[in-house]
């Protein structure tokens, strides 16, 4: 893979190992041939992700069987998907099997819960922290990412039974609300297609409880 002038993959953060796949390594996006990387920021873009969003969590897998995929690397956790930016590859997602972290864009103590990387990055955009669930449910010691913070699970109803499962899953260690995604943005089919003058009606609808005390 060829290097854009002035980048290095020394730099802090270049490349990145992966769980499950210990020969691959990610290359950071901007670091990648030029045409490759024209194609893959182009996509991303048509995602509605910011330019800021694509140099923070896009890289490009060092690994044919990733060919046609661009990895949306986690910084909190590492915690990755590598999604399909050409036509025609199945299945469009591909996550880690052994791996159940959820996908932070960053740490806090508030988080907006999601199913999908791209929902995270909508959330991102409309000011919250995010986290992601890759199509898992939270188990054993990825429950302790959310201990002491305030979610709230926003996912669509088609998944009602997994959003009352993670309200019950993460009572106990958190605040938790709960908000069905077609009850706030009724005109959109998926998150990651809201654009960001519409992702303010997140602050509108969701009343953050105060912080408890200690006595």
């Amino acid at each position: 893979m060829g290097q854009e002038t002035g980048s290095t993959v020394d730099e802090p953060g270049a490349r990145e190992a992966i769980d499950n796949f210990p020969e691959c390594t990610l290359t950071r996006l901007h670091l990648v041939d030029s045409v490759l990387s024209e194609v893959i920021h182009d996509y991303l873009i048509s995602r509605h992700l910011t330019p800021a969003q694509i140099h923070k969590y896009a890289y490009v897998p060092d690994d044919p069987r990733f060919h046609g995929r661009v990895a949306l690397l986690s910084p909190v956790t590492k915690a990755w998907t590598a999604r399909a930016f050409l036509p025609g590859i199945k299945p469009p997602y591909l996550n880690p099997s052994g791996s159940k972290k959820p996908w932070f864009t960053r740490e806090s103590d508030r988080y907006v819960v999601v199913e999908g990387v791209f929902d995270a990055m909508a959330v991102e955009r409309g000011g919250y922290a995010a986290a992601a669930l890759l199509g898992s449910s939270l188990s054993g010691s990825n429950i302790d990412w959310f201990r002491d913070s305030f979610c709230m699970l926003l996912l669509d109803r088609r998944t009602s039974e997994k959003l009352w499962y993670l309200y019950e899953t993460l009572s106990p260690i958190a605040r938790v609300q709960a908000r069905f995604f077609e009850s706030i943005f009724p005109e959109y089919k998926d998150l990651g297609e809201v654009p960001t003058h519409h992702l303010g009606r997140l602050k509108a609808l969701w009343t953050i409880p105060k912080r408890r005390t200690k006595t």
